[in-house]
């Protein structure tokens, strides 16, 4: 084990891991959160125009029309289940 003084480097690494993770999944919780009741292949081609990629490649389109399948609750059940899983030891 590494230790600076009295502190042992491992642990701060985990902690620093672990709050990230815990941070990126609550800003994707939330992200989730706001799609919901909105048009998703909308806000998939502003996002495609947003980091300049082409939206009418046969990929995208392809990919739009399946968003336009998900269903409201799906993307409700997906946010929980985010959630759940920041708040989880």
């Amino acid at each position: 084990m590494v230790k600076i003084g009295n502190r042992v480097v491992g642990l701060y690494v985990i902690v620093v891991f672990k709050i990230l993770k815990g941070s990126l999944l609550l800003a994707l919780a939330l992200g989730v959160y706001s799609l919901l009741g909105g048009d998703l292949s909308q806000n998939f081609d502003r996002l495609l125009r947003v980091v300049r990629i082409d939206p009418e490649k046969q990929f995208f389109e392809d990919l739009a029309a399946q968003l336009v399948l998900v269903a409201p609750a799906t993307l409700g059940w997906v946010a929980t289940g985010t959630l759940i899983t920041v708040s989880s030891p």
